[in-house]
């Protein structure tokens, strides 16, 4: 999720793939459980710069979001994170 409304930058909100990143996890020895991944400051950056990379070039700077955030679980009604017109609560 991107936001940036009434804000000086925009922010990404990122449920990462937890499949991909264990693998990431395992190549670097770092531990798996995805509680421990989205605190990790390693990851963090790896995503962010991963994410910054892709969009420069391809959208103007005001357009790159200039801080992440790792969370673990998806967006959802239940949780609370999603109205009923799936829109972001």
């Amino acid at each position: 999720m991107v936001y940036g409304d009434g804000r000086p930058h925009i922010i990404c909100m990122i449920v990462p793939d937890f499949a991909s990143l264990g693998t990431y996890a395992r190549e670097n020895r770092l531990p798996e459980d995805p509680a421990q991944l989205v605190v990790d400051t390693a990851v963090q950056k790896m995503i962010a710069d991963e994410i910054t990379a892709f969009l420069k070039g391809n959208f103007g700077g005001y357009e790159i979001p200039k801080e992440f955030e790792l969370i673990q679980e998806d967006f959802s009604l239940e949780k609370g994170t999603l109205t009923q017109t799936m829109n972001m609560h």
